[in-house]
């Protein structure tokens, strides 16, 4: 997957802005950082449940991603 100049808006921050990975098609990845550096909401783009404002998200399949969540959920 490839997230080429992704920018979160939510409304009136940028709470993403200009965010550029490749990341790998197999296997598992780890997201660590302080509390409130946008992991959750990173992860949220990954699966679909937010929508950048700017940016791409390439060869990018949600059908076959999961996500945990450290606190229950349900979707």
């Amino acid at each position: 997957m490839f997230l080429e100049d992704i920018t979160l808006v939510r409304g009136e921050s940028e709470i993403i802005r200009g965010f550029t990975a490749r990341l790998p098609n197999e296997g598992l990845i780890a997201i660590l950082g302080p509390s409130g550096c946008g992991k959750t909401t990173l992860l949220r783009l990954f699966m679909g449940l937010l929508e950048p404002a700017k940016g791409a998200l390439r060869d990018y399949s949600p059908a076959r991603r999961a996500i945990v969540f450290q606190e229950d959920r349900l979707l």
